[in-house]
Parts: structure tokens; sequence; C-alpha cells
């Protein structure tokens, strides 16, 4: 007995590569350079993310039916029917798992307020609920833990195909870094963002990944990220050197070699808690021109 396949391509070897779920490991944080980390978003990008992209399209039923090839015969029919099982079978865990929402509770009255704030600045229900999500589909579920402009702790899922962890060789395996990265298209030009975490500070990069002539340009856009802390842990004192930069950078103001910057742009602004300070990071587009 045979089997008609639609022309397609059956299947031989490895559908997904062999270390499609590798784990990233160094011995320590101090290991991460440079040329590492790019090697290992060049590995997850390669190795991961083409498995983790297709459990996504099989959860918005775009199952490889939809688009084989059609039957050599024309006169035999050729019906076709995609059962979206991933999504319901997701759905069905999320609202198993979550259906009945986390309910929170202490004896410490000031404490239970401060939580039930965080959770609805959060939006924590659907916070929970979109991680699960995740996690069903993935296998895998990422959550970055920040401050936010007014230097209020917030939460916020990070997708997947864009970040990984980085664990230590100890038989623990404790994380010592987490990279999420992505790319920004403008025309023709796309850039790269690159975030790198531990328990201690937060490293921002870019990295044009096209060339483009500036022949006969007259103005550049760059990107610097600016740091400011808080020897005092003081939420208010951090803010108020952020607003300071912000506000000393709004003017132009010349550069080396005949240049200056026409115009700053705050992009992005976090504040960090670490152990002994605050840490505030800004980052800006500024403007550079001709003088």
């Amino acid at each position: 007995m045979s089997f008609e396949t639609g022309g397609a391509v059956r299947m031989r070897g490895r559908r997904f590569h062999e270390n499609a779920n590798e784990i990233y490991r160094l011995p320590s944080f101090d290991y991460l350079s440079e040329d590492a980390l790019k090697k290992f978003i060049e590995k997850h990008e390669t190795e991961q993310v083409p498995r983790l992209k297709k459990l996504k399209d099989y959860f918005l039923n775009h199952t490889d039916i939809k688009y084989r090839n059609d039957r050599a015969d024309e006169e035999r029919a050729d019906y076709r029917m995609s059962h979206n099982f991933a999504r319901y079978i997701s759905i069905l865990i999320q609202g198993y798992i979550l259906g009945k929402p986390i309910t929170y509770n202490h004896e410490n009255g000031n404490l239970l307020t401060a939580l039930n704030e965080f959770n609805d600045r959060n939006k924590e229900q659907s916070h929970n609920s979109n991680l699960e999500l995740n996690l069903s589909i993935y296998g895998r579920a990422f959550e970055l833990v920040y401050m936010n402009q007014q230097s209020e702790e917030c939460v916020a899922t990070v997708d997947p195909i864009q970040a990984f962890l980085i664990y230590d060789t100890t038989v623990e395996g404790n994380v010592i870094a987490g990279v999420r990265y992505f790319n920004v298209q403008v025309g023709e030009d796309v850039e790269r963002f690159i975030e790198v975490y531990n328990d201690q500070k937060v490293k921002m990069e870019e990295e044009y990944l096209t060339n483009q002539s500036t022949k006969n340009k007259t103005h550049w856009e760059i990107y610097h990220v600016l740091h400011t802390f808080s020897l005092r842990k003081s939420k208010e004192e951090i803010n108020e050197y952020n607003q300071k930069v912000i506000q000393a950078l709004r003017k132009p103001f010349e550069v080396p070699n005949g240049f200056y910057v026409s115009k700053s742009q705050l992009d992005y602004m976090q504040t960090l808690r670490e152990e002994d300070a605050f840490h505030g990071v800004l980052r800006f587009t500024f403007t550079i021109s001709k003088g």
C-alpha cells in the first residue's frame, strides 16, 4: 500500500539542530567577553530559533500541510484540513493552571498593601497568564524584573525567540546572565540591540547589521547609553540625577573635529536597584551635524 504525499519531501535525519535545546554555560560572568556573547547569540539564532519559530507556527495554526505542493494528479481531490491542536492544548493548560487567579495574603498589612500595589501596577494576573502561555508554546518562559522611570518595581515577559540564559559550570547550574537581543529596521538599515543582565548590572550594546554609504551626509545618528548612580540608595536622588542629565543634553553642544550635537532624544530610561546603590540607565539618540 502506498500513500500520496502531495509532493512533500519526506523528512530524514534530524528535524531540528541537535543543539536546539542546548544550555549555554561559562565558568563565571567574567568570562562573558564581547566575542563570547556574539558567539552565543549566533548559536541561539541558527540552532535554537528555527525550532522556536516552528512551535509558534503550530500555535498559530500555520502547519506544514497548508504549504505542501499540489497533488501530481490534477483529477484527484486535494482537500486539506489543519487542526489547531497546539493552540487548543496550550490554552487548555493555561486555563487549567491559572483559570483561578493566584491569591495573596500576609499577616503584615503594610507588606500586603505593597504587594497588591505591585500586582495592580503590573497587571499580575495577565502577566502570569502570558508567562504560562509562553511556557506551554516554547517550553521556556522569561520574566524581566526592572524599575520604571518612577523607580517602581515592574515585571515584563520577554519573547523566548529573542532571549536566552547563561548558566555557570557548577553542579548547581546557577544563572549568571540573561541576554535579550532584537533587530530594528528603518528603510535599508538594520540595527541590532543587545541587552545583557546579571544580578548586579545591565549592559546595552548596539550593532549595525547593514552598511550604508555616508558620502555627502551632513547628519549622523548615534546611540549612546549613560549611567547614573546614587550611593545613598535613594530613589529621589537617582531620579533627580536622571532629570539633570536629560535637561543638560536638551541644548545643542559642540564635540571635537568641528561637529556638534544638534538634537538629543531620550529613547529609554530605567532605574535598577543594586546591592549598594541605585543605578540609572539612560539611552539617547544623538544627531551629529557638521559645524
